[in-house]
């Protein structure tokens, strides 16, 4: 609804019409009073020095009443006030008169008012003087015709000369009103191309002997002083003429009739000398619309809901309040592409499902060339009822990396990793079991796990994927004798057409239940089908052969048999075969694929007739579309996650997909702003490999790096659908750090877990019992720059920037890509875009969170300080405004051959904080730059270690970038170290605390671990009292020794002199236990229950370790220990025992509940004799293992320095494990590593 214009009346008796259109009245009286409001034209400046000849006799009406002659621009001005943002000059009225003599026509008409001819001008101009003294600025003009009638507008009798004498009123309403600013300086004049009179205006001076004109009322040419009362106009002349009200009150309204008009000027001049109302003496009236700005209702504004890929029809008219005597111009500034706005403010076009969600943008509404305003529409884009369409990512094989960053990696994945994974599963038989379940071969199959199958299908996938990137006939070919290997243990499985699951063919059984599908919970069965049928798309895609699609068909076809209502009512125990029969479906086309894994979504969480949920851990705790918090083992949710969108993706059933992404939208938040690393690490808990409670993000976390895989795979699933930033920003995050930290850069050794802090000992492994990360590593990395472009018919999405080349087609031709730049160190990028014929189409360039101030998209990570990151983008040397939608910069235009796009990151160094309730980083800080997080890691201190170490508020970093980032030329490691100054604590000689300044070097978090075990932190200490001060050193010294002599009792006594005395447990005793030893006597442990149990303590060994024991094993027990001395199961452990049900010598150290280093000897251990192990670790965490004083293997394996709670010999930490059985003696601990001879020597002397 629009807010009336305030309109003026007049008493129009005769209209004539000018050559511009103008409309022009005429009347014997003057206007009526009305809203034409003249008396809010403030501080209009007396000029009589600029009137020419005239001069004032200094009568009060010198304050009201100005002329002058042709110099608009220097005679009499007004100007408008301050406090209106807007006005509009409709009309101006004069008065005409003429007395005695002749008309211009010759005709005689004494004592009548006198017409202008036919053909007469009078030409009205509005000036907007520049500056005094200079010319005036014509801002309008218009011109009015007279007719010849205008004679029958005068009344006869009119006599010029006697008060009853009003002449003519003229009003001129403007054809085209003038829009006048608010405190502006404007001036009017009125000029005719004939002879005429118009009267100047007085007050009548009864002094004056009863002339109504008196004389100096007005400023007369040639009439200095004199007392003329009218002035004459000659052809071609201009005069200025305006009524002024000086010193009007602010408010104006001095009658109170709610409007500031004629009455008011009455009565402020009350008290002039004048007996006539002053209405009918104007002698210029402007008439004015005083004009507020026009103003939207409510903002944001909110419309109606729009469909994706349905036409969408809205106004924005009535969210308006603006006067409609003006045109109203609607456009957007900025906002998603899809929404077109008209002048007429007409909302129109069709959303993508990129546009999905609540979708912002700012519309701008201007008044002709007044003011304009601007404000937020929003509105929700929701789901259609038909099926849509997602992005597409550009395949990894049409996008080549050239850069110094993720090239090397990609080569040594190929080069190294994958030829070194197929070594190990040939080294550990796992190839062999395909060929045992197939009849190939004979033999015992070897498994760890029921899914070491997998292990195969990931590394040939990841194979096949470089063979899409760079043939290889030798690797082609010996995928092929794989893949027979593969199909003959299907053929040959001894219990369905299709079933493959070898540990079952070959008769082992872990977890696998005594038939098919009973025990789904933890066979592993699904999980390995859903990596077989993964390996075989990707087999099918690099190579075109169907032999391992069929293979994958034909479970995929049994699956399809099996579980459906009525058939086996089980979901998978270990998700992942939702998301690859989804995928499945798509190359092959079978929808019953696609049927399958919707089924498999649904009956999760639900209750059948085979099967009631298993629990959190499993995320079957409520039906998939109930759920909102991301539970459970990590990587069964993630892949879980990945499953739904896969499915969402591809369904035609819109109600079905908008609640599947209802519940991840809900997932994602919860993972993302409650749960994540700053690493981009997920999985907060080593027990259950599982997530934590929102916030529970202790330091050592697990990170395992399976998860961080399918966490990356996860988010680009998300921003396939949704087309938002925050989702790339989750994946480069994690993708940069937590991912790739689990993978050397050599390429053949990995992390399990990723945890943010090591107290030291912690280092890559060649290989794991369970072994699922390495195999989805050789994966991952040959298709990572599969996430770098996304498209559509005519938009490419540029995710990830990285040096390189790609070619695909795009909007009806084939469009050629380079990436030039240094990222992720340097931030400025050339884009060079080249379409092989010139194409319209919208190119959008990824603005990072972390560029616009953002670490993460919610707030779970915040920025120390505000910054103010300066991001610019230009094509072609034109700046290019941030038309940021949903977090990219959209840019279109037709695009030529050589374009080329400029873009220009932040690089600063920042500190990032963590949300309150994160109590493990309270008072901490963690540097990044760009995407890179950094660590401050034990080779770059003296004291090699980081927890003395805290962040002043003065602190300055800088990078440095470095040919050989880590020193270590043997890799390659490019990058950009961070420089610095900070505190640091220490213990004083003489007691107490005294701090240091401490040069500071942090390296990219992936990077750590090259250079040997030691201490590593991401978070460091902004309050002192955080950081732990370097303590004096320990002198080397045995720390504990335990003899085991003893006749009776059950304490254990501590013959080091340091009090460590041990108690005997479950009934455990010298007298009923004491046996023979290797010297005098020694303990027998029964296997069942029996243990010693030590006190608090062995926290300090940063000088080393050496654990030296006599044993004499009499059966195997499945990880029996020795010795462990820890907090718990999977905390800070030192344990030396067996491994496994194995003969082989073990010898694990934990930092937190992350496993930092573990040296095996194989085949070491002996039944029914003695022998002397010992293991020693120097203060580098290099471990040697010894049996009998000779040396039998090495490694590396660093104890943390930290108080120990649960230390036993003859127990382990873990429930599970069996407790030792045979005898003890001689059992010596040490704070430092003994050498080989002093390890000699000790057994020579027993």
């Amino acid at each position: 609804m629009k807010t009336p214009a305030v309109f003026f009346a007049f008493c129009l008796l005769a209209i004539g019409v000018s050559a511009a259109g103008a409309v022009v009245s005429f009347s014997p009286t003057p206007p009526a009073a009305g809203p034409y409001d003249i008396s809010n034209l403030l501080g209009a400046a007396r000029d009589r020095d600029n009137v020419g000849t005239a001069t004032a006799d200094g009568s009060a009406n010198d304050e009201t009443t100005y002329i002058a002659f042709d110099r608009p621009a220097q005679g009499q001005t007004f100007r408008t006030r301050s406090d209106y943002p807007l006005y509009k000059l409709t009309a101006v009225t004069v008065r005409h008169v003429g007395y005695s003599g002749n008309n211009p026509d010759g005709q005689s008409a004494a004592n009548t008012w006198y017409y202008m001819p036919a053909g007469g001008q009078f030409t009205i101009r509005l000036t907007e003087p520049a500056q005094s003294g200079s010319a005036g600025f014509v801002r309008h003009s218009e011109t009015y015709v007279l007719s010849g009638t205008e004679e029958n507008l005068f009344a006869a009798g009119a006599v010029a000369n006697t008060p009853d004498g009003t002449g003519t009123w003229v009003t001129f309403t403007l054809d085209t009103p003038i829009l006048l600013a608010a405190d502006t300086l404007y001036g009017f004049d009125i000029s005719a191309n004939v002879s005429a009179f118009f009267e100047s205006w007085g007050i009548k001076d009864t002094a004056d002997g009863g002339n109504p004109y008196p004389a100096g009322t007005a400023y007369i040419s040639g009439a200095a002083g004199a007392g003329g009362n009218s002035f004459s106009l000659a052809p071609g002349e201009r005069v200025f003429v305006v009524h002024l009200i000086p010193q009007i009150p602010e408010n104006g309204d001095l009658t109170g009739n709610g409007k500031v008009d004629l009455d008011d000027m009455a009565a402020l001049a009350a008290g002039w000398k004048s007996i006539y109302d002053l209405s009918a003496l104007v002698k210029i009236a402007a008439h004015w619309l005083l004009i507020e700005p026009p103003a939207f209702r409510t903002e944001p504004i909110l419309k109606t809901d729009a469909c994706v890929q349905e036409p969408y029809s809205e106004s924005l008219t009535d969210d308006i309040i603006y006067y409609d005597i003006f045109q109203l111009s609607f456009c957007k500034i900025s906002g998603p592409d899809w929404l077109t706005v008209s002048p007429e403010g007409l909302l129109s076009g069709t959303p993508e499902v990129g546009d999905l969600g609540v979708n912002l943008f700012t519309i701008e509404v201007r008044q002709e060339q007044g003011v304009s305003i601007q404000a937020v529409l929003q509105i929700t884009v929701k789901e259609g009822s038909g099926p849509i369409e997602l992005l597409q990512a550009v395949p990894f094989t049409q996008v080549h990396f050239t850069d110094d960053f993720w090239l090397p990696r990609q080569q040594t994945n190929q080069q190294v990793t994958i030829p070194y994974v197929f070594s190990k599963l040939e080294e550990t038989g796992r190839i062999d079991n395909f060929a045992i379940a197939g009849g190939l071969m004979t033999g015992t199959g070897r498994y760890n796990f029921p899914f070491d199958d997998t292990d195969v299908y990931k590394t040939l996938e990841g194979a096949s994927y470089t063979l899409q990137v760079q043939p290889n006939p030798a690797l082609d070919e010996y995928l092929d004798e794989l893949i027979v290997k593969i199909a003959a243990a299907q053929a040959n499985n001894g219990f369905l057409p299709g079933y493959l699951y070898t540990i079952r063919t070959n008769g082992i059984d872990i977890w696998c239940g005594p038939a098919p599908w009973t025990n789904l919970q933890s066979s592993h069965e699904l999980y390995n089908a859903g990596h077989l049928f993964e390996a075989a798309m990707a087999h099918y895609q690099a190579t075109g052969k169907t032999s391992l699609l069929q293979v994958a068909k034909n479970f995929a076809d049994l699956l399809v048999d099996t579980f459906h209502e009525g058939g086996v009512e089980i979901p998978p125990g270990h998700e992942i075969v939702e998301s690859a029969l989804a995928r499945l479906y798509e190359v092959t086309g079978n929808p019953n694929y696609l049927t399958l894994a919707r089924y498999y979504l649904d009956i999760r969480g639900t209750v059948t007739d085979d099967y009631s949920p298993w629990g959190p851990y499993y995320q079957d705790h409520l039906p998939v579309l109930q759920q909102t918090e991301a539970v459970g083992h990590v990587v069964r949710a993630l892949y879980l996650y990945m499953g739904m969108a896969d499915v969402a993706a591809r369904t035609d059933d819109a109600e079905y997909r908008q609640a599947l992404m209802a519940a991840l939208d809900s997932i994602w938040h919860s993972v993302n702003d409650t749960k994540m690393y700053i690493t981009g690490g997920l999985g907060a808990m080593a027990g259950g490999e599982s997530f934590g409670a929102p916030y529970e993000l202790p330091h050592n976390g697990y990170c395992e790096t399976c998860a961080q895989i399918a966490n990356v795979m996860w988010n680009y699933r998300m921003f396939l659908y949704y087309r938002d930033s925050r989702y790339i920003d989750a994946l480069e995050r994690t993708l940069y750090n937590a991912l790739l930290s689990g993978v050397s850069l050599q390429g053949n050794t990995f992390f399990y877990p990723n945890p943010l802090i090591s107290t030291g000992g912690y280092t890559r492994s060649g290989w794991f019992s369970c072994n699922c990360c390495i195999g989805n590593i050789a994966r991952t990395i040959p298709s990572l720059s599969g996430y770098v472009y996304s498209r559509t018919q005519d938009k490419l999405y540029i995710n990830l920037y990285a040096a390189g080349t790609a070619e695909f087609p795009l909007a009806d031709t084939e469009v050629a890509v380079i990436q030039a730049g240094g990222y992720p160190w340097d931030g400025n990028m050339t884009i060079t875009v080249s379409p092989a014929q010139p194409a319209e189409f919208t190119i959008y360039l990824r603005i990072p969170g972390w560029a616009q101030n953002h670490p993460v998209p919610g707030d779970l990570y915040t920025y120390a300080d505000c910054g103010s990151p300066s991001v610019t983008l230009d094509v072609n040397g034109t700046i290019v405004p941030l038309n940021l939608q949903k977090g990219y910069a959209a840019i279109r235009r037709t695009w030529q051959s050589g374009d080329q796009i400029h873009l220009s990151l932040p690089m600063a160094v920042r500190l990032v904080r963590a949300h309150p309730n994160v109590s493990a980083c309270r008072g901490q800080a963690a540097v990044e730059r760009g995407p890179i997080v950094y660590c401050a890691e034990w080779p770059d201190f003296a004291e090699q270690t980081v927890f003395h170490l805290y962040i002043p508020d003065s602190a300055v970093f800088e990078s440095e970038y470095r040919d050989n980032m880590l020193g270590e030329s043997a890799i390659v490691n490019k990058g950009c170290i961070l420089r610095g100054t900070v505190k640091g604590l220490y213990e004083a000689e003489g007691g107490g605390i005294e701090e240091r300044q401490e040069t500071f070097t942090a390296i990219p978090y992936y990077a750590w671990a090259h250079r040997g075990a030691g201490p590593m932190t991401v978070w460091l200490p902004t309050d002192p009292n955080l950081a732990v001060p370097v303590s004096l050193p320990s002198p080397p010294e045995l720390i504990g020794y335990w003899r085991l002599d003893e006749t009776s009792g059950t304490a254990a006594a501590d013959s080091s002199g340091k009090g460590m005395n041990g108690t005997l447990m479950n009934g455990l005793s010298f007298s009923a236990n004491s046996v023979p030893g290797k010297v005098n006597t020694a303990l027998s442990f029964d296997g069942r229950d029996d243990y010693i149990d030590l006190p608090d303590g062995f926290d300090d060994f940063r000088g080393g370790c050496t654990i030296s024991l006599w044993v004499y094993p009499t059966a195997v027990k499945n990880w029996a220990r020795f010795i462990d001395f820890g907090n718990g199961a999977a905390s800070d452990n030192i344990w030396f025992g067996r491994q496994g049900s194995t003969s082989n010598l073990a010898f694990e150290c934990w930092s937190g509940s992350s496993v930092s280093g573990l040296v095996v000897a194989e085949n070491a251990i002996s039944l029914n004799e003695w022998q002397m192990f010992t293991v020693t670790a120097d203060s580098f965490g290099n471990v040697r293992l010894f049996k009998n004083g000779q040396l039998i293997q090495t490694g590396t394996a660093k104890p943390s320095s930290i108080i120990r709670t649960c230390n036993y010999i003859g127990r382990s930490n873990w429930s599970a494990d069996a407790y030792y059985a045979g005898r003890l003696d001689e059992i010596r601990i040490y704070n430092y590593n003994l050498d080989d001879a002093a390890v000699s020597a000790l057994y020579n002397g027993m």
